[in-house]
C-alpha cells in the first residue's frame, strides 16, 4: 500500500496510506487488515457504529456498550479491539455477542455479512469545524501521522480530503 506525504501550504507533511483512493492512518498492518475487513462475520444482535474520526464514537461506544451489557460500568477492555479498521479479522471475529463495533470506513469497506445479518447501525455526525478543530489535535499528537504543522495548514489539508478518511 502506498505511503503518501500530503504537504500543506506551509510545507509540512502529513503521512497517510493510500488503500485504493481511500486515504486511512498509518497503522500497522493496515493492508492486510483492510483486506480481510469484509470477510468478518457479522452477527444480528451486533451494533455498528460509523462516523468519521472525531464524531463522537468513543462516547457513543461506551454508551451502547453499557446498554448491550445492562450496566453503567466502563469496559474493562480497549475500545480500539472493536475498531475495524485497526484489529485483525480473528480478533474481531472471537469478541463475545453482543458486539459494538466502531469504524470510520464507507459502506462498502465492510463486512459483507452486514446486507444479510442486519446488525444495528448508527450513523454519527458532528459539525465539520469541531471535527476538523479534534481531527487537528488527535493527528498532532499521534507520531505516526509525522505533522508538525498548525491549523491553519491542517485545515487546507482538511478540506480538501487529504487527511485519513477523506473530507
Amino acid at each position: 500500500m502506498p505511503e503518501v506525504f500530503h504537504k500543506d501550504p506551509a510545507g509540512y507533511q502529513l503521512r497517510v496510506y493510500d488503500y485504493n483512493g481511500f486515504l486511512v492512518p498509518p497503522f500497522p498492518n493496515v493492508q492486510g487488515i483492510l483486506e480481510k475487513i469484509p470477510n468478518v462475520p457479522i452477527r444480528e444482535d451486533n451494533v455498528l457504529l460509523l462516523g468519521y474520526m472525531k464524531t463522537g464514537t468513543h462516547w457513543i461506544w461506551e454508551i451502547c456498550v453499557m446498554l448491550l451489557n445492562g450496566s453503567a460500568e466502563y469496559y474493562p477492555g480497549s475500545k480500539t479491539a472493536t475498531m475495524m479498521e485497526k484489529t485483525d479479522e480473528t480478533s474481531l471475529s472471537q469478541l463475545s455477542s453482543p458486539r459494538a463495533f466502531n469504524t470510520h470506513l464507507y459502506l462498502h469497506h465492510l463486512p459483507k455479512e452486514i446486507f444479510t445479518k442486519k446488525p444495528k447501525m448508527i450513523f454519527l455526525t458532528r459539525n465539520p469545524r469541531d471535527t476538523a478543530v479534534y481531527a487537528y489535535h488527535h493527528i498532532f499528537q499521534l507520531k505516526a501521522f509525522q505533522y508538525d504543522g498548525d491549523w491553519k495548514g491542517f485545515f487546507e489539508l482538511f478540506f480538501d480530503g487529504k487527511v485519513s478518511y477523506g473530507n
